[in-house]
């Protein structure tokens, strides 16, 4: 990795960088996508929000989504339920520092062609990047509301 998208990654990863440059670095010698990430594990869709990983999370918010409709219209077991979610954190544990490097190189290209200038490049870097503890707590209040709202839309088609 060259030294000017290393220091592009510092800046827009922020909080935590030290962990994060290392894996990426990997990730862009080996190409291998697997890295274990106990954050993404424990706290999946959460922390991709808490990373401003927004498509992904949305992508990944579907996902479950269809999963849990299908649950409730195929009347899948208990186990079989459970089964389901461990591997889907499991595969958040296993690829989210993947997918978070793959955001990192997006938003890079995108506000390298957006704005010529290095010096507003890195200005942009910093405002876009980061973390965002206000955008976990929106999502949580959002995820509630939905969810109730599809716990109260299912009990009545059963």
């Amino acid at each position: 990795m060259d030294e000017k998208l290393r220091r592009k990654m510092e800046i827009l990863v922020g909080k935590n960088q030290d962990y994060y440059i290392p894996k990426f670095e990997v990730f862009e010698k080996t190409g291998n996508a697997i890295s274990w990430n106990w954050s993404a594990f424990a706290f999946g869709i959460f922390w991709m929000v808490y990373r401003k990983m927004y498509l992904f999370s949305f992508l990944a918010l579907v996902l479950i989504s269809v999963i849990n409709i299908l649950e409730t219209y195929i009347n899948i077991s208990h186990f079989l339920d459970f089964l389901l979610s461990v591997w889907l954190w499991v595969g958040f544990g296993l690829f989210g520092n993947y997918l978070y490097y793959i955001h990192v190189k997006n938003k890079i290209q995108e506000i390298s062609k957006a704005f010529p200038d290095e010096k507003e490049q890195e200005i942009i870097l910093a405002k876009e990047g980061g973390i965002s503890w206000t955008a976990v707590f929106l999502f949580i209040f959002v995820f509630i509301i939905v969810s109730g709202f599809l716990q109260s839309y299912s009990n009545k088609e059963f």
